[in-house]
């Protein structure tokens, strides 16, 4: 891809408009105003997307497919791409209001000592997500914590089988495979079918 940076507000566009387009006039309204309140590059993106109308959206669908053909270019010399899975390393679980809405728009996150938007946390999702591409995640490591260290594979469209059998390869040579974090409590790993209760 050519800007990076274009190719996540090309997504965050395209996404505020599809998260409002059935959304009754007064919720937009209420999105665009925390969007537009909040003010990061990231929240003003999306409210561009909800703002807008069929021109808008057409034009940006447009653009997404020119994203897409770059990306047959690149599949066609390449079988799959690595990439993060997510902007940091795995964090302290983190909650917030899940009933405001578009809860997490002004919420942030420190990476690598750095205060950045929780949605930050979106931008390697929209590296397949905005062409439509099949991407698995796994654990490739874990920090000196114990937490793991995600990253995605992503293959070409429609070859979803493409990067899950590379993992399963990678898995069936030992190179990757879960493993429990070393505070994780007893029983947190069984099936519901396997906890007892008390």
């Amino acid at each position: 891809m050519d800007d990076w940076q274009e190719h996540f507000t090309l997504y965050l566009k395209i996404l505020g408009a599809m998260l409002c387009s059935q959304s009754p006039k007064a919720v937009r309204e209420a999105r665009l105003a925390l969007l537009v309140r909040t003010g990061d590059p990231i929240s003003l993106a999306m409210a561009e997307g909800v703002r807008a109308g069929l021109p808008e959206l057409s034009g940006w669908l447009a653009e997404r497919e020119q994203v897409r053909g770059r990306w047959r270019e690149f599949f066609a010399a390449h079988d799959l791409l690595l990439a993060p899975a997510c902007q940091g390393n795995a964090f302290a679980h983190h909650s917030f209001d899940s009933s405001a809405l578009f809860a997490g728009c002004t919420e942030t996150l420190t990476i690598a000592g750095q205060t950045v938007p929780y949605l930050m946390n979106a931008f390697f999702a929209s590296v397949s997500t905005l062409s439509g591409l099949p991407a698995t995640a796994f654990p490739a490591d874990q920090t000196v914590r114990g937490l793991p260290v995600g990253l995605q594979v992503i293959g070409p469209y429609l070859n979803d089988l493409t990067p899950i059998g590379f993992l399963g390869m990678l898995e069936e040579s030992g190179l990757i495979g879960f493993r429990a974090p070393p505070d994780l409590p007893a029983g947190a790993l069984d099936t519901p079918q396997e906890r007892r209760p008390g």
